[in-house]
C-alpha cells in the first residue's frame, strides 16, 4: 500500500496599496472540493493523509478581498507519497469599499450674537474615534467614511457655549459617492475673543501654530510626507521592501526558485528522486527487476518451473445434500488453471458449489512450458435430514359432575289470627317514647306552676287543685278501662 503525502498552503495578504498585512487574515481552503482547512496567523495550513497523485486546492474568497495569484496555476499540484509535502501559494489583496465624506460647518458668534470671522478652531469627533479641526472659514471634512449612520460631536472649549446642532445630536446618514453629508455646529462666545491671528482663551492668547504632525508656519501648514522610495506615515518611514517570500531589492523583486536538481516551491525544495519502485540515485534511475531465481519481466515475475504446485481447500468437507461449500485455491509457478465441473479459472480464486453426492474435486494448474500439476479435495455428502412428524396430544375427555342432593321443602304452619295479652310486652304508658316524654314534661311544668300559685296566689291554688284532681281522675278512669279490656281479652 502506497503511503499518503501532504500539501502545505501558504497564504499571503496585502492591503489596497500592495503592502503586506500581518498577522495574516484567516481564509478557508478546499482540497478536491471535499476537505476544508483554515490558515493560522502566519498564513500556513497543511492537508495531511493526502493520496499520491494530482490534486486541486481552491480558496473561498471572502468579501473585501481579491485573489490575484495562485502558484502553481489553478492550485493543481502533484503529491508524492512520504513526508515531502507539495506546496500551493495563494496571494490576496484587500479591496476598499465605496466611501464618502462628512463636511463639518462651524459658525461662531460673540456675546451679542454677531458672527465672528475668522472662525475659532474647534475639535470634532467622528463616532468617538477619528478627530479633526476646522479651518479659519469654519470648514472641516472627514474623508473615507463608510456609508451608513454616523455621529459627529464637538469638544466645546472653555469660554464657548454650543447652542445649535443640525441635524439633531449630530447624527447623519452617509451615502456612497462624492456628495458629502453636512453637520452644522453653532457656538456663542461667553468671554472676549483673542485678537485676530492669535488663539487660546482670553486672556491666555498666543500665536496660532500648525496642528501637531504638520510642518510650516501658520497658516501655511502641510502634512509631511515620506521621501521617495519609502513607505509609511511620517515620521515612521521605512524603505520599500520586497513582499514576503520574494528576494531582491525593491522594486527589483522576484520569487525565488528551487536550485537545479530540486523540485517543490521555494523554500520547500527537495532533491529530485527516482520514480516509485525504481532504484538508483536521480538521474541514474533503473526500473525494478524480478527477484533472483524468478523469470519474466517485472512486474510479471514467475518462480522457476520446478516449483509448479497448487493448494485446494474446502470450507467444509462433510455436508447434507444441497448444502453450499466454498472452494478456494492458490498456486505457485502457474500461468493458467482448470477446475473440474467448472472449467477455466484463475491461478488464484474461489468458487461456491452445491454437491448432490460425495465426490472428489480436482484443480489442475499449467505453467508456460505446458507442464501441469494438480491438487484435490474430497466432499462427503450425507442424506438430507428429515425431522419426525410433530406430536399432537389427544383432546381432553368430558367428565360429568356428581349429582347434588336437594332436600324436600319444610312445612310451615299458617299463622293464628288471635294474640294473647301475655304475648304483648308491658311498657308502662301506652303513649310511646315521645308521648311518655311529653307526659312527664307536662307533669313537671304542672308541679312548678302549682308551687308558684301556692306561694303567691292562695286563691288560685284551690282552682288548680280542682283541675289537677279532675285530670288525675280522668287518667285513673282511662287506666281502669285498659285493665278491663285486658281482663276481657284473657
Amino acid at each position: 500500500m502506497t503511503p499518503p503525502g501532504c500539501i502545505i498552503i501558504i497564504k499571503e495578504t496585502f492591503d489596497a496599496q500592495g503592502n503586506p498585512i500581518t498577522p495574516v487574515a484567516q481564509f478557508t481552503f478546499r482540497l478536491d472540493n471535499s476537505r476544508t482547512a483554515q490558515n493560522d496567523a502566519s498564513g500556513r495550513v497543511t492537508f495531511t493523509n493526502v493520496s499520491a497523485g494530482f490534486h486541486s486546492v481552491s480558496e473561498i474568497v471572502p468579501s473585501g478581498w481579491t485573489l490575484f495569484s495562485v502558484t502553481p496555476q489553478n492550485g493543481s499540484v502533484f503529491v508524492s507519497s512520504g513526508v515531502n509535502c507539495a506546496t500551493v501559494v495563494f496571494k490576496n489583496r484587500q479591496t476598499v469599499p465605496p466611501q464618502s465624506c462628512i463636511t463639518v460647518i462651524k459658525e461662531t458668534y460673540d456675546t451679542q450674537g454677531n458672527p465672528i470671522t475668522p472662525v475659532a478652531q474647534f475639535t470634532f469627533s467622528l463616532d468617538g474615534v477619528r478627530t479633526i479641526q476646522n479651518d479659519g472659514s469654519g470648514r472641516a471634512t472627514f474623508n473615507n467614511v463608510l456609508p451608513g449612520s454616523h455621529q459627529i460631536t464637538e469638544q466645546v472649549p472653555l469660554g464657548w457655549t454650543l447652542f445649535s446642532v443640525t441635524p439633531t445630536n449630530g447624527i447623519v446618514q452617509v451615502t456612497s459617492g462624492t456628495n458629502c453629508a453636512a453637520v452644522i455646529f453653532k457656538n456663542r462666545q461667553t468671554i472676549p475673543q483673542c485678537p485676530p491671528g492669535q488663539v487660546g482663551t482670553y486672556p491666555n492668547c498666543h500665536e496660532q501654530q500648525c496642528p501637531p504632525g504638520q510642518i510650516g508656519t501658520y497658516p501655511n501648514c502641510s502634512i509631511p510626507q515620506c521621501p521617495p522610495g519609502q513607505t509609511g506615515v511620517y515620521p515612521n518611514c521605512i524603505p520599500n521592501q520586497c513582499p514576503p517570500g520574494q528576494i531582491g531589492t525593491y522594486p527589483n523583486c522576484s520569487i525565488p526558485q528551487c536550485p537545479p536538481g530540486q523540485t517543490g516551491t521555494y523554500p520547500y525544495c527537495i532533491p529530485n528522486q527516482c520514480p516509485s519502485g525504481y532504484t538508483g540515485t536521480y538521474p541514474n534511475c533503473y526500473p525494478p527487476q524480478c527477484p533472483s531465481g524468478y523469470i519474466g519481466t517485472y512486474p510479471s515475475c514467475y518462480p522457476p518451473q520446478q516449483n509448479l504446485y497448487c493448494t485446494l481447500t474446502a470450507s467444509i468437507t462433510s455436508i447434507y445434500n444441497g448444502q453450499a461449500v466454498y472452494l478456494s485455491w492458490t498456486s505457485t509457478g502457474a500461468t493458467s488453471a482448470s477446475l473440474d465441473s467448472v472449467g477455466q479459472v484463475g491461478v488464484f480464486g474461489s468458487y461456491t458449489i452445491y454437491p448432490q453426492h460425495s465426490r472428489v474435486y480436482t484443480l489442475t494448474v499449467y505453467d508456460s512450458q505446458g507442464r501441469s500439476n494438480n491438487c484435490q479435495v474430497s466432499i462427503s455428502v450425507n442424506p438430507a435430514y428429515i425431522p419426525p412428524p410433530p406430536y399432537f396430544p389427544p383432546p381432553p375427555q368430558y367428565i360429568p359432575p356428581p349429582p347434588q342432593y336437594i332436600p324436600p321443602p319444610q312445612y310451615i304452619p299458617p299463622p293464628t289470627s288471635q294474640i294473647s295479652l301475655v304475648q304483648i310486652p308491658y311498657t308502662g304508658f301506652d303513649f310511646g317514647p315521645v308521648g311518655n316524654a311529653i307526659y312527664w314534661l307536662a307533669m313537671l311544668l304542672f308541679a312548678f306552676a302549682l308551687t308558684y300559685l301556692l306561694l303567691y296566689y292562695q286563691g288560685g291554688f284551690w282552682v288548680l287543685m280542682v283541675v289537677a284532681i279532675r285530670y288525675q281522675a280522668q287518667l285513673w278512669e282511662l287506666g281502669l278501662q285498659r285493665i278491663g279490656l285486658s281482663s276481657r281479652t284473657q
